[in-house]
């Protein structure tokens, strides 16, 4: 594979790949469901509810969802999603990631980073992304909401589960590198003659 320009410098596609993998799930696989949605912890006021795992040949991708009994005012710290949310995985050999440890490197080394998510009322959502994919074995999701009063629950997703998904992760195609310069920023617009816009160009 030809080497791919990124900035100033040149990133062998396949460090390009594993730089992406890291972030996010690849655009070029169908994911594998893993089991069903299954309660993390609840106290009858609130519930955080592991809603969903994905399995890629180089993660995990898994859903977050937040149920209330009933909708807080819009002045309460407490609408919304969590803002004190503390989200973890452990693996079956002991490996702990917590969502955004910037202090772990290497291509070997696991990343948990949020995703997006949204929604509104009384349920939130919220998405993960863990690669690169755990070694053989259970993992077991951890979550902690202190703002609003829910102790540390956790959640383990099974070996067979994963495993069984693992297999059906599909490739759409072969993963391709970006072009070369398709980083760098389109040029701009040529402004209208005369106005301020114009001066600011010159």
């Amino acid at each position: 594979m030809r080497s791919v320009l990124v900035g100033d410098e040149e990133m062998d596609p396949d460090e390009q790949r594993l730089a992406r993998q890291r972030w996010s799930p690849p655009e070029n696989e169908v994911a594998a469901l893993v089991g069903g949605p299954a309660v993390v912890v609840a106290d009858g006021d609130a519930a955080i509810i592991l809603a969903g795992v994905e399995h890629y040949s180089c993660g995990l991708r898994f859903t977050l969802q937040l149920n209330r009994r009933v909708e807080p005012p819009m002045d309460r710290a407490r609408h919304g999603f969590p803002s004190e949310l503390f989200v973890g995985v452990e693996l079956a050999d002991g490996t702990r990631v917590m969502e955004n440890d910037f202090h772990r490197t290497g291509a070997e080394s696991f990343a948990l980073s949020q995703r997006g998510g949204g929604g509104g009322g009384r349920t939130y959502e919220m998405a993960y992304w863990l690669a690169p994919a755990p070694p053989d074995g259970a993992v077991t999701v951890v979550v902690h909401a202190p703002d609003y009063d829910l102790p540390e629950g956790r959640v383990v997703v099974a070996a067979d589960d994963l495993a069984a998904a693992r297999a059906r992760v599909v490739e759409l195609w072969p993963w391709e590198p970006d072009p070369p310069h398709s980083h760098e920023p389109p040029p701009r617009p040529t402004p209208p003659p005369g106005g301020w816009f114009d001066h600011e160009s010159e």
